[in-house]
């Protein structure tokens, strides 16, 4: 019997030695391939090269790539395998148009790049034969100098694990592009279309109710707060779309305070002081795990912004993203609209970089979680910024309201279960999904109101994003959401495509023609 034990007893410890030298060589593997990528990256080796543009021509003609006409973009998405490819209106007399006024057609167009920001991941991992959805879609629409060399190091697994090791999740993917436009035959018919919209909650005005309703009407027909209308002076459109979560960067959703353990916007949300800075980042009052990544993308558009100055345009900026990525533009076009307050007002000083007074900015974000607590997020000079937000989305509720996060300009929000015609809304809307994905919707709306019970438990239990640092604040949060909700239908309505059909359904009602 001894001799058995003695044998097991033996053998037992050849496993464990066994188990720890392969523990320890796959750490030291992992280490040496770790090593091996940081050196890669300082010295910009090892990444797949960036796509050159590619050539568009439909047929033997070429595309018409100014002005409104319609085009084709092929796009994946999280919820199925196979390539997708929408139809899109796009229409350079946009950019003409009064700013501050919610267009449908644009706010499709945007939905759909912002999905490709997802996209283009594939074609920056090694092996892949994924095209660059990203280049190909914005040739389409006639951008050129197409950026997307952010993805190099942000899309491989092993560079994912590296960021980690370097503390360098809070980055973000994106592409940037710039269009030269002018005004045509285009603004008349964006103008016509504003102008058919009635008078629901899409038009409330930037200095009225931060939060309207998608349910309603789509525009209004209202002029510039200067009262001009239509612009009719050449510029450059400098299109930005962020990439959402991915990798590593989930991390940096849950950032929501700082590395000392608080909010750095804790004290001017308390006094009620602007955010207003004439820095090129963004306002401190930010989403720690956000700002970082906004400041990068800052500086990419000052960089375009002073190469259209240059050439003595005036330019329009626009910014576009889903998910974290949308609250990253949110962070990005507040910053700077700031910075375009303080040059119209004369209180910039000269030092500060890009804008100039009669350049604009605006932002179409989607899913987007809650970016800042400045008290002033909801003031009129952010009456650009539309945020298109799904009730029965989680991640638009978060971090809660009840933290004192919000979002910088106007809500848009998607219809909801409440509202009583929400039952043909929703049909319209699977339908339009059903047509796009070849598969039937997805989520289930309902799920609004399972979120709603789990925020309610969890801002009775948790009163600020300092108490999640506490064992109790763990606790709670954990218990709310296991209690409530079912994460994976919960995430299904987070999903661009399920965004993306609802800008459809809703641009196609007669209301929002």
């Amino acid at each position: 019997m001894h001799k058995v034990v003695r044998t097991v007893g033996f053998a037992a410890s050849r496993i464990s030695v066994a188990a720890a030298v392969v523990v320890m060589v796959i750490v030291l593997v992992g280490a040496v391939i770790l090593y091996t990528r940081y050196h890669e990256r300082r010295l910009n080796e090892g990444a797949v090269d960036a796509p050159a543009v590619p050539s568009v021509a439909w047929g033997e003609e070429a595309p018409p790539r100014t002005g409104r006409f319609e085009a084709s973009l092929s796009f994946t998405d999280l919820a199925v395998s196979h390539e997708l490819v929408q139809d899109i209106v796009w229409d350079d007399g946009w950019f003409f148009q009064d700013s501050e006024t919610y267009d449908p057609e644009l706010a499709r167009a945007c939905s759909v790049i912002a999905a490709l920001a997802y996209s283009e991941s594939g074609y920056y991992q090694q092996g892949s034969s994924q095209p660059a959805y990203m280049e190909q879609a914005l040739a389409e629409l006639g951008f050129t100098d197409v950026s997307t060399d952010s993805y190099r190091y942000r899309s491989e697994v092993v560079d994912e694990a590296l960021s980690l090791v370097t503390d360098e999740s809070d980055g973000a993917a994106y592409a940037v592009a710039t269009k030269r436009i002018e005004p045509d035959s285009g603004c008349a018919q964006v103008g016509a279309a504003a102008a058919a919209g009635s008078d629901g909650a899409g038009a409330e005005s930037a200095s009225g109710d931060s939060s309207a309703s998608l349910s309603g009407a789509a525009s209004s027909s209202e002029a510039a707060a200067d009262g001009s209308v239509a612009e009719t002076r050449a510029k450059t459109l400098v299109l930005v779309s962020i990439r959402g979560s991915y990798g590593s960067e989930w991390l940096s959703n849950l950032a929501v305070l700082g590395e000392d353990g608080s909010r750095s916007a804790a004290d001017s949300a308390a006094s009620g002081a602007s955010s207003s800075s004439v820095d090129t980042a963004p306002s401190d009052d930010g989403h720690p795990g956000y700002t970082e990544a906004a400041r990068e993308v800052r500086e990419a558009v000052d960089a375009r912004i002073r190469s259209a100055h240059a050439a003595g345009d005036e330019v329009e900026v626009l910014l576009v993203g889903h998910s974290r990525g949308g609250a990253i533009a949110n962070l990005v076009a507040a910053s700077a609209l700031d910075d375009l307050a303080a040059v119209q007002d004369g209180s910039a000083p000269q030092s500060l970089p890009s804008l100039r007074a009669g350049d604009r900015v605006r932002a179409y974000t989607f899913a987007s979680p809650g970016t800042t607590t400045a008290s002033d997020a909801g003031d009129a000079r952010y009456g650009s910024i539309f945020n298109i937000v799904n009730p029965a989305d989680i991640m638009v509720s978060l971090p809660p309201s009840s933290w004192g996060y919000t979002r910088y300009g106007r809500d848009m929000e998607l219809p909801s279960v409440h509202d009583a015609d929400f039952g043909a809304r929703f049909d319209a809307m699977g339908a339009a999904f059903e047509s796009m994905m070849g598969i039937p919707c997805i989520y289930n709306p309902d799920n609004e109101l399972s979120i709603d019970a789990a925020l309610g438990d969890l801002s009775g239990q948790v009163g600020s994003a300092e108490e999640l640092k506490t064992p109790a604040g763990v606790i709670a949060l954990l218990s709310a959401c296991m209690a409530r909700i079912d994460p994976v239908a919960v995430l299904q309505g987070h999903y661009p495509s399920v965004y993306i059909a609802w800008m459809t359904s809703l641009e196609a009602e007669t209301a929002w023609a």
